[in-house]
């Protein structure tokens, strides 16, 4: 009895993992799901930031390996694939041309706002909007300042400086904006 004994502790001894664990993923993903008491506009600048930091970083990455319009297709990148997973979202780049079929209503509505304000000579800056679903909408207007800037949108060449050539449409989940808002 002694020796099974003696056998079964040397086996438990030994059949357990002496090696260290690594706690700081865990301890992180605990302090994400932390409650927390999130005001309207700390989700909306936590909106406008992600989705300037998704746009910027497409945005060089297409001039950096020089897409032309007729290839483009910003889902074949691997960084729209892992800016998509890493901000939980959808990332869209639209034509100014109205006639897309694939925009939602709050982004052709966005779209037509963009394209007044350009012919009324009013500035176009980023939008953030709530579509009540749970979802973020960030937009950014592409105006026409350089060559460079028509990468991608299919504009023509009767454009002038100013003229809006497209539209980033970027939808962030509130769960992963709330989750990413420093307390």
């Amino acid at each position: 009895m002694r020796k099974l004994l003696l056998i079964l502790t040397v086996v438990l001894f030994y059949s357990c993992d002496r090696g260290r664990i690594d706690t700081s993923e865990f301890a992180k993903e605990l302090e994400d799901r932390k409650i927390k008491h999130v005001s309207q506009g700390k989700i909306v600048s936590q909106a406008m930031a992600s989705g300037k930091v998704i746009t910027d970083t497409l945005t060089k990455k297409i001039k950096e390996i020089n897409l032309s319009s007729v290839a483009c297709d910003i889902h074949n990148l691997e960084l729209t694939k892992a800016l998509e997973k890493d901000f939980d979202g959808q990332i869209a780049l639209f034509s100014a041309d109205l006639q897309q079929k694939n925009l939602i209503s709050s982004e052709k509505e966005i779209l037509d706002a963009y394209l007044y304000n350009i012919e009324n000579k009013l500035s176009v800056e980023p939008n953030c909007q709530n579509l009540k679903n749970g979802i973020w909408l960030y937009t950014l207007p592409i105006t026409y300042n350089a060559p460079s800037d028509t990468m991608c949108t299919g504009a023509n060449k009767n454009i002038k400086k100013g003229d809006l050539v497209g539209m980033w449409s970027v939808k962030l989940s509130e769960k992963t904006l709330i989750r990413k808002v420093k307390l």
